[in-house]
């Protein structure tokens, strides 16, 4: 929720052409996203390595080199 939140900041920033508050606000959006990446990468430590796990990195892994 936080997330999308941040993005409709963006949208405004970008709207209202202000460049230090698009800056601040997909900063803030790059920490969490990194979060959450720490938080599920994780979590997957937990689990059997397999197809689920395999996947699920994958996709951290996507999240973090965008």
């Amino acid at each position: 929720n936080h997330i999308l939140e941040d993005v409709n900041k963006c949208v405004i920033a970008l709207q209202e052409k202000d460049v230090d508050g698009l800056d601040r606000t997909a900063g803030a959006i790059r920490g969490r996203a990194a979060r959450v990446v720490h938080v599920v990468t994780s979590e997957m430590d937990n689990y059997e390595p397999g197809v689920y796990t395999e996947k699920v990195l994958e996709a951290t892994k996507l999240l973090t080199d965008t």
